[in-house]
């Protein structure tokens, strides 16, 4: 990878196509974990589980789109830094920490009320599971990473990635090759880990386990997402990506029964996902399709709940058939997007004013600090 070309300016790019993506990844989110909750043997859930493959086109998108936002960033400051980091706090924080409480009072009632519950009891909580959660760190511990938020493993997967990416960002803009580089490096830590867990009693490594979660294992997605971005102007490249779409699901269904591929399979999925945004790119887009990407979020989150109260009545009173699984998806969707909008304007929106302000307030102080110093020292 060169570093002569020139990434494509946010001014000249029209990004209401990554909104549509969005809906699809958090629709293939829903989709999976809506066949998990169907009769056996149905086509429906046979096919629904490649839908957790919805998580790397997540993934993917998060690392374009950031790149979007740091693109006026020539020399990388602390209030800079502080400022990133700030913004995307307070984007995800006020809603994780909600879904933190929710979760456990659900659980909580659902013993107490019924006598089961489809997530972690409360028994099972443990103080270095909340806490890790609580301070986004829970991609680094198993008892945080999968039991306290349903889902959580990609949050903190992202926020881990998120502490890392402004370096990467200036230097790769540099030197492309660092991209390749940081990818090679994650891909020995996940090699290590695997190394390491496979021999721990009682440690499972594999498609679904910690091993499968930890960042470094899906560290190309958010790479392949630079890529994107980078080189999105670059005919020879995009011609690459789509050449290797096909490909790429071909290699997504051979290597999900197979015990080896959960270290391969972010990589074929965010192949898959940077091929899918180039042939819906310069698509029309669907207004509902964008605007459930605009709910994305709320809608990963609120999900789990919704499945977990439609799915039994949908066994216990209606016939077990792909029809009625379809019919079953679709009302968890409407039903979680009404969630979503609600908890979008009560919660996601103030809580991303509130982080605009505070790292508006950051850049501020630096710039009065650079008066301050230039006064001081004519």
């Amino acid at each position: 990878m060169g570093s002569n070309q020139k990434p494509p300016s946010s001014s000249s790019v029209k990004l209401a196509y990554v909104d549509a993506l969005r809906g699809i990844a958090v629709l293939l989110v829903i989709l999976v974990h809506t066949g998990g909750r169907t009769p056996q043997g149905l086509h429906f859930m046979s096919l629904s589980v490649y839908g957790q493959y919805g998580v790397q086109l997540f993934f993917v998108l998060s690392a374009f789109t950031l790149c979007h936002s740091l693109e006026k960033i020539t020399v990388l400051t602390k209030e800079d830094y502080l400022g990133f980091m700030t913004k995307r706090f307070f984007r995800i924080a006020p809603l994780y920490y909600l879904g933190i409480v929710f979760y456990f009072l659900f659980t909580y009632l659902a013993l107490n009320l019924v006598h089961y519950t489809p997530f972690t009891a409360p028994s099972n909580y443990s103080a270095i599971g909340v806490l890790s959660n609580v301070l986004f760190l829970h991609g680094l511990v198993p008892e945080g990473n999968t039991n306290i938020v349903p889902g959580g493993w990609s949050i903190g997967c992202e926020f881990l990635f998120y502490a890392v990416f402004p370096f990467l960002f200036v230097k790769a803009r540099a030197h492309r090759w660092v991209l390749l580089f940081s990818a090679i490096i994650a891909g020995l830590i996940t090699l290590t880990l695997q190394i390491v867990t496979s021999k721990i009693q009682g440690f499972d490594v594999g498609l679904n386990t910690f091993t499968y979660f930890s960042v470094s294992n899906q560290f190309p997605c958010f790479i392949l997402g630079m890529i994107y971005y980078f080189y999105q102007n670059q005919e020879k490249i995009r011609r690459l990506f789509l050449i290797l779409f096909v490909p790429s699901l071909i290699a997504i269904w051979l290597l999900h029964t197979t015990v080896w591929g959960w270290c391969l399979l972010p990589l074929a999925a965010g192949v898959a996902s940077v091929g899918t945004a180039l042939l819906i790119e310069r698509k029309p887009i669907p207004a509902l399709l964008q605007k459930i990407g605009q709910l994305s979020f709320s809608m990963y989150l609120w999900h789990f709940i919704v499945v977990w109260t439609v799915s039994p009545i949908f066994k216990a009173k209606l016939p077990h058939s792909d029809l009625f699984s379809i019919l079953q998806f679709f009302i968890i969707i409407a039903l979680t997007y009404v969630m979503a909008e609600i908890s979008n304007r009560l919660i996601e929106n103030p809580g991303i004013a509130l982080g605009h302000r505070m790292a508006n307030r950051l850049r501020k102080n630096r710039n009065i600090g650079h008066v301050n110093q230039s006064v001081s020292n004519p």
